[in-house]
């Protein structure tokens, strides 16, 4: 489940990284993952491991 939590998060990373937009699916998924302590955990990690990837 931590695995396909990773990869959505990923996906939504992405998605605002390259359009600089957010459709309606990804703002009800950014929702869903900002009321679900575990999800939001998640996609903290996702976008920390991002960031030290940009910032190297």
């Amino acid at each position: 489940m931590e695995e396909q939590e990773m990869l959505k998060s990923k996906l939504l990373r992405n998605e605002f990284m390259e359009s600089g937009q957010v459709t309606d699916t990804t703002r009800q998924r950014l929702k869903e993952i900002l009321e679900d302590k575990n999800k939001r955990e998640i996609f903290a990690e996702v976008i920390h491991k991002k960031k030290r990837m940009i910032f190297r």
